[in-house]
């Protein structure tokens, strides 16, 4: 993770590695390797940020739906010890919905073409 913060701006950009191995059953691929990454911006307008975020995944090895790309935008009120925001939440690429796992016999399909994200934070 890197970040920059500025007084009326913040930055950050981040990167992940993930590595699953199976242990039990008979999966489809015995490990699986994906990176995830991001880059988010906050801007400070006195008690609201706007918030901006671009993250994706990468398939690195036996990960086919580990390629998608979403988009963030969002609002945060910070009143006090109180932060409380609503974000919307989009993918700008989508895998076909063959790609997705299936888990005791419910497949989990496409992820959702709309995500409404509702935070509230309180901290002293």
């Amino acid at each position: 993770i890197f970040g920059v913060e500025l007084a009326i701006i913040s930055i950050m950009a981040r990167l992940e590695y993930t590595h699953m191995q199976a242990v039990r059953g008979n999966p489809v691929f015995s490990s699986v390797d994906y990176a995830n990454w991001g880059v988010s911006t906050v801007i400070h307008l006195w008690v609201l940020d706007v918030v901006a975020e671009l993250d994706g995944l990468v398939n690195v090895h036996n990960a086919p739906a580990m390629q998608d790309i979403l988009a963030t935008a969002g609002l945060r009120a910070v009143l006090g010890m109180f932060r409380g925001g609503l974000a919307v939440r989009m993918p700008i690429t989508q895998q076909s919905s063959a790609l997705y796992a299936e888990s005791l016999g419910t497949g989990f399909s496409n992820i959702a073409r709309v995500n409404v994200l509702l935070q509230g934070i309180v901290s002293f």
